[in-house]
């Protein structure tokens, strides 16, 4: 998925909370721009692209987390929670 700018997701969002359940009661600390999702199969990635990739694969499991809410007439912040981390087993 195509990001609007090219920065690191952690200099877009240098969030200060310390849970999941701070960023999903209070989605509106992710509002803004996304950075770019790369996936290159091909190549192994560098230790230093690890963090910034998983903080980005966080913010998309957000975003659709807060979408499938949305589309369901809302889900509670525990069931947010269920859902993101369902996304990384």
């Amino acid at each position: 998925m195509r990001g609007d700018t090219q920065l690191k997701a952690s200099e877009l969002y240098p969030l200060s909370v310390q849970s999941l359940q701070e960023i999903l009661s209070d989605p509106l600390q992710l509002k803004g721009r996304r950075s770019e999702m790369r996936y290159e199969p091909y190549r192994m990635a560098k230790k230093e692209e690890i963090v910034p990739t998983i903080y980005r694969r966080l913010i998309a499991a957000i975003d659709w987390v807060e979408s499938m809410s949305e589309m369901s007439g809302g889900l509670s912040v525990d069931d947010r929670i269920a859902l993101v981390k369902s996304d990384f087993y």
